[in-house]
């Protein structure tokens, strides 16, 4: 974290925490479990304003792989199919996607004209909760090959899958590709997101810094440090032998407490569909505890209440944030979504609101049909959330729609 600080031209502190992570959750893939069974493979979201300094952890992961000699870790940025998503974990079963402009990915996945992407975004949702057990690529037909070719196909498998993934993305288009459907299968929940609050900086010039040496020692250790294993770049059909680490009894309670937390949380966001979102907190946060222990002491046996109370401590915070989010810009349906960002998009214009030429350049409503258009204005009327206004100012008055909360000392309705 203090090397991604340093280096940084525009310092983001909570998104050095986060590339981090996303390195130990890589160099530590495979090879390491609980004695629960979580490994440390996990998906990592971070958002930011664009020119703010998001791309660093980007560089931040990929120098220190390549300094520590492990750069065949790092694979391409996304899948474009699920096909493409096997056959990179067939080629290597532990490795790290890196994916900028996250947003438009997800926008593409949910185009009618582009089903791979889709279905490699299933594949993602599997391949995360497959870390203990095996990865079965899609049967396709055996016709016109050789007896040969055949069975080796039929024998193609990934044991131990481990998967991590960083993605970054700006919040206009992530919101604005985040759809009801994302939310309700699970994928959005087994990230753990991180929204950057910090405003633009103006850059410094770090100079350049190389890759600390007891950042490659650790990395090198950890990946040597193999229980039984003679290498650390096992085939994707053969099972690894695994370092397995034990949770203190301590450790345990406090993850009791938080189960009973999340329950109850769960049963509150019923009424919204989004329960989901903390569906996985515990074991994200059981899995970022095996990340902490081994980057404490890579030759650790146990782990502490410490590591787990900061562990469990991260990602609550950050899930309990990303389900406010998702209660304020995303709703039950693709409609709704889409009137939520319009109606966000009038409240962050203030007492000024949008007129209609100032909605045609606004993202949140150049995206919108003719038929959308009328029909978010229609619902803004009907519940409410905006009124069309005139506006004094200094010539022709200003037809402009304004979020309710500001109408009282905008001006009075037309």
């Amino acid at each position: 974290m203090q090397f991604a600080n340093q280096t940084a031209r525009r310092k983001q502190p909570a998104l050095a925490v986060q590339s981090a992570l996303a390195l130990g959750s890589v160099v530590c893939g495979r090879y390491y479990k609980t004695d629960k069974g979580n490994f440390s493979s996990l998906y990592f979201l971070n958002i930011a304003k664009s020119a703010s300094g998001k791309e660093h952890c980007k560089d931040v992961v990929e120098q220190v792989l390549e300094a520590s000699g492990y750069g065949r870790l790092i694979s391409g940025s996304g899948y474009t199919s699920s096909g493409a998503l096997f056959s990179e974990l067939l080629h290597e079963p532990n490795h790290i996607s890196i994916i900028d402009e996250f947003g438009k990915y997800l926008e593409g996945s949910q185009h009618k004209m582009n089903p791979h992407k889709a279905e490699a975004i299933t594949r993602l949702v599997e391949a995360w909760s497959k870390c203990g057990s095996s990865l079965y690529p899609p049967v396709y037909s055996t016709m016109g090959m050789s007896k040969q070719a055949a069975e080796e196909m039929r024998k193609r498998c990934i044991k131990h899958p481990a998967l991590t993934l960083l993605a970054l993305t700006t919040p206009g288009t992530f919101y604005g590709a985040l759809s009801p459907e994302l939310v309700k299968d699970g994928f959005l929940g087994r990230f753990i997101v991180m929204e950057s609050q910090l405003k633009r900086q103006v850059s410094s010039d770090p100079g350049l810094i190389e890759v600390p040496e007891n950042i490659t020692k650790w990395v090198a250790t950890i990946r040597e440090n193999l229980a039984g294993n003679l290498t650390s770049h096992m085939p994707p059909e053969n099972k690894p032998a695994q370092n397995i680490l034990v949770f203190e009894e301590s450790a345990l309670q406090r993850l009791k407490e938080l189960d009973q937390e999340i329950i109850q949380k769960m049963d509150e966001l019923e009424q919204f569909g989004i329960e989901v979102l903390l569906g996985r907190t515990r074991e994200k946060a059981m899995r970022i505890a095996l990340i902490l222990a081994l980057s404490v002491d890579p030759f650790a046996e146990t782990i502490t209440r410490q590591v787990t109370d900061w562990a469990v401590d991260y990602v609550t915070y950050f899930d309990y944030a990303l389900v406010q989010s998702v209660i304020k810009k995303v709703g039950g349906s693709s409609f709704e979504t889409l009137l939520k960002s319009c109606e966000e998009a009038l409240r962050l214009a203030g007492k000024k609101g949008l007129t209609k030429r100032e909605m045609a350049r606004h993202p949140n409503f150049s995206k919108l049909d003719p038929r959308q258009e009328e029909a978010i204005f229609k619902t803004f009327l009907n519940r409410g959330l905006a009124q069309l206004l005139s506006l004094k100012t200094s010539g022709r008055p200003r037809q402009a729609w304004v979020h309710y909360t500001l109408v009282e000392n905008a001006g009075g309705p037309e």
